[in-house]
C-alpha cells in the first residue's frame, strides 16, 4: 500500500512489484506426471509457452498449445499405470473444467458455454502386455492426453495448471497365475537344502565329536589301570 501521511496526494507513473509467484497446492491423491509434451508451443516460444508450465505447480507460469495441423492436444505421462479418476484443468488460477473418468472414457462439467466443449480427454496405457480388472470410478492408464478439435482460435489453448487424481490397483500381466510358481519353487529348494544341510552336516558333526572324545579317553583309562 502507498500512502501519503502529509495530507497531500501523489503521481505514480510506474509501479513495479517484484516478488515470487505462489505455488498451487497439490490436490489430495495427485499424480505428478514424469513428462508432458504437445502438438507445438506458441510462438515456438519455450521460455514462456513450454509444455512444462501446464505441470510445474506454479501460478506464475502457462503452457500454450497450438494446432498441429487442424487439431492440438497435450500428453502427460505418468511414471506407471494408474487408475484415474479425475483430471483437473486450471485457468487464470481458478479451477476451470473437472473431469471425471469411468472404466469407459472421461466426461467433463463444462458448462460456461465457452470452447471448453470441443476438448476432450483420454486415458490409456502405452503397455500392451496387461490384464486389468475394470473398476467403475476410473480409468486404468500411464497416458493422459488433453485434445481440441474444431472450434475457433486455430484450435490453440492455454493451460495455467493440470492436476491428476487417481489410485494405483492390482494387475497382473499375461501369465500373472503363474507369479506365485517362483516363490513356491524357492521354498522347496529352501526346505531341502536347510534340511538336507542341517541333518547331515549335524549329524556328522556330533559323531565326529564323539569318536575323537572317545580316542582320547581311552588311553588315558589304560595309563591309569597300569599304575595301580
Amino acid at each position: 500500500m502507498l500512502e501519503s501521511t502529509g495530507g497531500q496526494g501523489f503521481l505514480v507513473h510506474e509501479l513495479a512489484i517484484i516478488g515470487k509467484p505462489a505455488r498451487r497446492e497439490r490436490e489430495p491423491n495427485e499424480i505428478i506426471p514424469v513428462s508432458v509434451e504437445h502438438s507445438g508451443t506458441e510462438n515456438d516460444n519455450e521460455l514462456e509457452n513450454a509444455a512444462a508450465y501446464s505441470i510445474d505447480a506454479d501460478w506464475g507460469t502457462s503452457s500454450w498449445t497450438r494446432t498441429s495441423p487442424n487439431t492440438s492436444w497435450l500428453m502427460v505421462t505418468l511414471d506407471q499405470t494408474y487408475c484415474v479418476q479425475k483430471a483437473l484443468w486450471y485457468r487464470y488460477g481458478n479451477l476451470w473444467i473437472t473431469w471425471t473418468c469411468s472404466d469407459n472414457d472421461c466426461s467433463s462439467d463444462c458448462s460456461d458455454g465457452d470452447w471448453c466443449s470441443e476438448l476432450s480427454l483420454t486415458v490409456y496405457s502405452s503397455t500392451a502386455d496387461t490384464q486389468l480388472t475394470p473398476v467403475s470410478d476410473c480409468s486404468y492408464g500411464d497416458k493422459v492426453k488433453f485434445e481440441r478439435a474444431g472450434g475457433y482460435y486455430s484450435y490453440q489453448f492455454p493451460i495455467a495448471e493440470l492436476a491428476i487424481i487417481g489410485k494405483l490397483d492390482n494387475y497382473t500381466g499375461y501369465g500373472g497365475d503363474d507369479i506365485g510358481t517362483g516363490n513356491d519353487d524357492g521354498d522347496d529348494g529352501s526346505d531341502d537344502g536347510g534340511d538336507d544341510g542341517d541333518s547331515d552336516g549335524g549329524d556328522e558333526g556330533s559323531n565326529d565329536g564323539v569318536l575323537g572324545l572317545s580316542a582320547v579317553v581311552l588311553p588315558l583309562a589304560a595309563a591309569f589301570y597300569h599304575l595301580i
